[in-house]
């Protein structure tokens, strides 16, 4: 499969990752090198990269090439932001770029760096309408988008390293930190089309660090950054703790980088300034940005293809179905089956899902017990592990825990169990429907327990003590018979009524 490779060249760090795109069409990433540049401090008054600077980038850009080297890699893009754009003398540092390192530059205006951000976030991120943030080193990029579709955007001349310049040149105290938020809140008031009462979703290191910050503090339950939920309100929470601590003492806090210690405070202020501004009900993580961004437009025109309008989510199942080896046309099976089981117990009062209900069971139904992969044996701990754990574009980390529980179905207090440690975050009736979701799944898998696909229909009798499902096959059952008994008890259990099977072959 083809290789790509994206060199980041930041006011704060140059990185450079190298990816493989995949069979599913998504990608992974194969290495990621980062070294802290500080470009934008080798910048003088007068916006002239010194000579040091670039020999400084030249030195980490042949280190790239040595790498690059042995990665056989097919497609690649070297890309500058802030430093180098800022920089009155940016076609020579160009220049000597190309003369030394062989390398095209490529110098992003300010309205591609914002799009690219947009693009990732586009394809990795279910959410309609948001404002986006990338605070780099040198420049701060904001974008609005609403239906999926970039409506707005801006890149303001000041980053991390700019404002600890400007405002904790001298010390870092909180007289200094409320000039630096009355700074921020003039600034981004100042932009007329900024939307209130829509979510903030954070691109770039400084981001994720703060994501990873206050997952420590909270004992987070499970592994993954993107698409990582906070409530703005606890932001403040997160800078009074940071800056009541020396640089020193905060390059032990957990979850934030030791290259990151002195500027984090600037970084963590332009999110809390943005969410009081603009009255954000939630602040989102997207550990996908720039990079990314220009990743998706090098493989679509590698491909020859143009971007792919296919739901994020229904991306990320093909990617999980793929890379676990899952049989599609069983699964697709016990998802028929189970759509057929939800409708008629429905109709029958018995049970009622909403659409994002049915959403889960189809979504679940796809990767069910895909972790037999792993171990035949444990398929549920294993499917509820990886689920749980994996970044899913798409999903957010609740319906990516929701997703995991219904997958993995065994029993209802098995269920109960898992969901022990994110009992907070779902009601009763929630845990109650996942169990429901989890039953119509298990049990449909055993009327395709031979692979057959023989189940043509299921009727449903109600009696005065029971309930009777008819199960229409088109050939002999005995194994789907067999099977069916033995699980038809979770139904029971989540729809308090005893159920007896009858089971039909067609032309008998």
């Amino acid at each position: 499969m083809p290789i790509y490779a994206v060199i980041d060249i930041g006011s704060n760090t140059v990185r450079l990752v190298i990816y493989q795109e995949k069979p599913s069409g998504r990608y992974e990433e194969l290495h990621n090198v980062k070294i802290v540049a500080r470009l934008r401090e080798d910048l003088t008054e007068d916006l002239v990269l010194t000579e040091a600077g670039i020999k400084k980038l030249i030195h980490i850009l042949t280190h790239f090439n040595n790498i690059l080297d042995e990665q056989h890699v097919d497609t690649m893009i070297c890309a500058a932001t802030a430093a180098i754009r800022q920089a009155v003398n940016r076609e020579d540092v160009k220049r000597r770029v190309s003369q030394e390192t062989g390398l095209t530059m490529r110098i992003l205006s300010e309205e591609e760096e914002a799009y690219y951000g947009f693009l990732a976030v586009k394809h990795s991120i279910m959410v309609s309408e948001a404002i986006t943030i990338d605070i780099g080193g040198g420049s701060t990029e904001l974008t609005y988008f609403k239906d999926r579709d970039i409506q707005e955007s801006i890149s303001l001349p000041f980053g991390a390293l700019t404002l600890k310049r400007r405002f904790f040149n001298a010390k870092e105290d909180k007289a200094s930190l409320e000039k630096l938020l009355l700074f921020l809140q003039a600034q981004f008031e100042a932009i007329p089309w900024l939307q209130t009462g829509i979510p903030v979703i954070a691109i770039g290191g400084s981001a994720r660090n703060l994501a990873l910050i206050h997952q420590g503090l909270h004992h987070y339950p499970i592994g993954g950054l993107h698409q990582y939920e906070m409530d703005p309100s606890e932001i403040p929470t997160v800078l009074n703790e940071l800056i009541s601590l020396d640089v020193s003492d905060r390059q032990k806090v957990e979850g934030l980088s030791k290259d990151r210690a002195d500027i984090i405070i600037p970084a963590i202020s332009s999110f809390q300034a943005l969410c009081e501004c603009i009255e954000a009900p939630k602040w989102i993580l997207s550990r996908k940005g720039l990079r990314e961004g220009l990743l998706y437009e090098m493989i679509h025109r590698s491909n020859g293809v143009t971007q792919s309008e296919v739901s994020v989510l229904d991306k990320s199942m093909t990617e999980l179905e793929n890379d676990f080896g899952t049989d599609t046309s069983d699964t697709g099976e016990v998802v028929r089956l189970a759509k057929m089981l939800a409708d008629l117990l429905e109709e029958h009062r018995f049970f009622e899902l909403e659409a994002t209900d049915r959403k889960l069971l189809e979504s679940a139904g796809r990767l069910f017990q895909l972790g037999q992969y792993i171990d035949r044996e444990a398929a549920s701990q294993h499917t509820f592990y990886v689920l749980s754990n994996r970044t899913i574009d798409g999903l957010f980390h609740e319906q990516r825990v929701k997703l995991a529980l219904v997958a993995s179905f065994h029993s209802k207090s098995r269920l109960e169990e898992w969901a022990q440690p994110f009992k907070g975050w779902f009601y009763k009736k929630e845990r109650k429907t996942l169990s429901y979701l989890g039953s119509l799944l298990k049990f449909s898998k055993a009327l395709n327990a031979t692979d057959r696909k023989i189940v043509e229909a299921i009727s449903l009798k109600e009696h005065e003590s029971h309930v009777e499902f008819i199960i229409h096959c088109r050939k002999d059952c005995l194994s789907e018979s067999y099977q069916a008994e033995k699980y038809i008890k979770h139904i029971e259990k989540a729809i308090k009524k005893e159920i007896v099977l009858t089971f039909e072959e067609m032309g008998m």
